[in-house]
């Protein structure tokens, strides 16, 4: 994986459940993800960089750089299903593309 949206992809690609669960469990738009996937933005804030990171349970080094280990299909089950848990998504809280 060498750019920033190959790792997006990577992370929601393993962590399963639809972009649209995995965006609103970040807090960002269905939209806004894609194009982060795609390589349409490239210009993420550092805060959704973080909570991102938070979710995800993985590096801001890894997520920014590619540098360091990627984190495991297991580790981005438990973190996806701690953040789920911590915070269940309601049809309200579904941010709409």
């Amino acid at each position: 994986m060498t750019t920033f949206g190959e790792r997006i992809a990577f992370l929601c690609e393993t962590a399963g459940g639809s972009r649209e669960d995995l965006s609103a469990l970040c807090e960002l738009s269905r939209a806004y993800l894609g194009m982060l996937v795609r390589g349409e933005r490239h210009d993420m804030m550092l805060t959704n960089a973080v909570v991102v990171c938070r979710v995800f349970g993985c590096s801001l080094e890894w997520l920014a750089t590619g540098h360091g280990a990627a984190p495991s299909a297991r580790a981005l089950a438990r973190a996806v299903a701690a953040r789920r848990e911590a915070f269940p998504i309601s049809p309200k809280r579904r941010i709409k593309a």
